[in-house]
């Protein structure tokens, strides 16, 4: 009700969930598959753009543990990446983005005057 109510309220664009397991915890699911289904269908409802932020471990090749992989529209994933000895580099890549005809490689991140910037990987793990 928060989020209908500011919608209405203040006529925000993006709404960012952070993160889907507190978001499990503080709802209590009881049927986490069937009430995440409502849930992404009540948030395309909203009119809004929905980020909703979940972490997986790094040697899982699951993005999901109940499904919520193909409720969403789309999938983001954003990484921390050894690019040598000492180097790392944020790299980013989409996953999934329904209905659209989209690159699936990494890309190197960039945050530069304040703004993030996504490039081709700028150099493999040595």
């Amino acid at each position: 009700m928060y989020t209908k109510n500011l919608k209405e309220s203040s006529d925000y664009g993006i709404l960012v969930i952070d993160s889907l397991p507190v978001l499990e915890v503080l709802a209590r699911f009881d049927n986490p598959r069937e009430e995440l289904f409502h849930l992404f269908e009540w948030l395309r409802d909203l009119g809004v753009t929905t980020l909703l932020i979940s972490e997986m471990n790094p040697d899982s090749r699951a993005y999901a543990d109940k499904g919520e992989d193909f409720l969403a529209d789309g999938i983001m994933y954003l990484r921390m990446q050894e690019t040598g000895d000492v180097s790392v580099q944020r790299q980013i890549r989409v996953v999934k983005m329904r209905a659209t005809e989209h690159n699936t490689d990494y890309h190197t991140m960039l945050f530069d005057d304040g703004q993030f910037k996504a490039t081709k990987v700028l150099g493999t793990k040595v």
